[in-house]
C-alpha cells in the first residue's frame, strides 16, 4: 500500500504544472492553504518559496512512503521482486529531478534520463544479488546461456 501511494504522490507531484494547463489541481486544498500558496502563482508558473515548501513536504511523505513500501518487496515472487523493486527506484528518481530542478514542476516535467534509468537499475540489480533473493539460480542460469547462445 505504500509503495502504491509513493508512486501516486510521485505522479501527481511530477504532472502539476500539466495537469494545470489542463484544468486539473490534485494538490490538496488545505495544504495549499496552509502552506500560503496561491492558486494564481501556480497558473502563472512562479515557482514561490511557498510551494518549494510544500512541493518539499510532499516528496519528504513519498519518500517516508518509498522506505515503507521497500519493506514488502521481499516478500514478492521471483522477477516480480525485481520489477517492483525497479520501479519503485526510477520513481523516486523523479523526485530526484524535481529536487534537482528546484521543486520546478510547473514549467517542466520532472523526467528521469535514460542513461540515468539505466544506472538505477543496475543498482537495484546490484541491491538483489546482494541480499540472493532476485531469482532462483536455474532461473538466473538458464537466462545467462540463453543470452550467451544469443
Amino acid at each position: 500500500l505504500s509503495l502504491g501511494q509513493a508512486m501516486q504522490l510521485t505522479n501527481i507531484l511530477r504532472d502539476v504544472g500539466e495537469d494545470l494547463r489542463r484544468g486539473r489541481l490534485y494538490l490538496p486544498r488545505d495544504l495549499l492553504d496552509q502552506f500560503g500558496v496561491r492558486e494564481a502563482d501556480l497558473h502563472a508558473g512562479h515557482v514561490t518559496p511557498e510551494y518549494a515548501a510544500l512541493v518539499q513536504h510532499l516528496s519528504g511523505l513519498a519518500h517516508h512512503w518509498y522506505d515503507e513500501g521497500r519493506s514488502g518487496i521481499p516478500l514478492l515472487e521471483g522477477r516480480a521482486r525485481f520489477g517492483v523493486a525497479v520501479a519503485a527506484r526510477l520513481y523516486r528518481g523523479i523526485l530526484d529531478e524535481l529536487a534537482r530542478h528546484h521543486c520546478d514542476n510547473l514549467n517542466r516535467r520532472a523526467v528521469v534520463s535514460g542513461k540515468r534509468k539505466l544506472w538505477l537499475t543496475l543498482q537495484e540489480l546490484d541491491v538483489q544479488l546482494t541480499q540472493s533473493t532476485l531469482y532462483p539460480i536455474d532461473w538466473a542460469e538458464k537466462q545467462y546461456a540463453r543470452l550467451r547462445a544469443g
